[in-house]
């Protein structure tokens, strides 16, 4: 499980969506890397072979302060959908990331994975999110 704050740092309220990705990097037997690393960023939406085997999920906080029906996957970007956040307020996000065993093969065996994500935040008022991303999210 991965956790990630996201702070509110501007003066106005702000709607925001995250976009997950990551990055294979496979080595050989003598641990050079056998071609470099390229990041991809469509991890909901994932058509490459290579990240078939990747899934992403939701997982509640233990604390109960975390819902996941806040977040709503849409195409290749993971909404925030509560309350619009405050300024100096921060929402959390927490997810999940794990391997289909069936879909991983030896290939993977050395190879390293790492999680990364692009947050895009707008203003939640004046029919900013329409403007800038499309939608009313």
């Amino acid at each position: 499980m991965v956790e990630w704050d996201i702070y509110n740092i501007g003066t106005k309220a702000i709607v925001l969506r995250v976009n997950m990705g990551g990055t294979w990097t496979f080595f050989d037997s003598e641990g050079n890397v056998i071609a470099d690393p390229v990041a991809y960023f469509d991890a909901f939406e994932s058509e490459d072979d290579i990240y078939q085997n990747i899934t992403f999920g939701l997982t509640p906080q233990a604390s109960g302060s975390y819902d996941p029906d806040d977040w709503q996957v849409d195409g290749d970007y993971l909404y925030y959908v509560g309350d619009p956040l405050e300024a100096g307020d921060f929402v959390t996000l927490s997810m999940t990331v794990t391997l289909d065993g069936e879909l991983t093969g030896n290939e993977y065996m050395k190879a390293e994975y790492e999680l990364s994500g692009v947050v895009e935040a707008v203003q939640a008022s004046n029919g900013a999110p329409e403007a800038v991303w499309g939608t009313e999210s």
